[in-house]
Parts: C-alpha cells; structure tokens; sequence
C-alpha cells in the first residue's frame, strides 16, 4: 500500500499537468498561480510536500477535488451510497424476476 501511495504522489507532483493551471485554467495570471501553488504547499521542496501529504493521509484528510470543489470524502461518499443503491435494486430486480421466472 504504501508503494502505491508515494507512486500516486509521484504521478501527481511530477506529471505532465500543473495542478495549479489546471484549477485556474489557461487564462490564469502569474500572481493567481503563484497564490494557488502556495495554498496547496507546491512551492514546498517535494520531499516536504511528500511529509505533508502522508500527514492528511494518516489523518483522513484526502483533500479537496480540482473539478466539484467538495471534499473527497464526500465525493467517495456519495460514490459508495449511489453504488450500494445500483447493487441494492439489481438484488431485488433479480429477485423479482426469479419469482415471475418460478411462476412460469
């Protein structure tokens, strides 16, 4: 697990894409990118960023998300609810249909 936690962190610092332009877009200035890399520690030398990311981990901090502006928590909340509700009905849709299957 834990490899797979610094390869996400790895993936996310160091990727192709800036967090910092892709929260603000293409039409970000300079000062905006530099005030959202600074919120979100990316100044930071990586291996402190690297600190800082396991701490919100081990807390149950997972952070916010770029595109809906909740937290990831509710974002995985909502994603379990709507799922356990899409496996719930397809039991029962099953089940019912056993039953018409019997009567036949």
């Amino acid at each position: 697990m834990f490899i797979v936690v610094t390869l996400v962190f790895i993936i996310l610092r160091v990727g192709p894409v800036d967090p910092a332009r892709y929260i603000l877009g293409d039409y970000a200035t300079a000062e905006s990118l530099q005030n959202i890399r600074a919120e979100l520690e990316l100044d930071l030398p990586l291996h402190i960023q690297y600190v800082h990311f396991l701490n919100q981990l081990l807390r149950g901090d997972l952070g916010r998300s770029y595109i809906n502006k909740q937290s990831v928590e509710q974002a995985f909340k909502w994603l379990t609810d709507y799922v356990g509700r899409i496996v719930y009905d397809g039991n029962g849709l099953r089940l019912n249909l056993k039953l018409v299957q019997s009567k036949l």
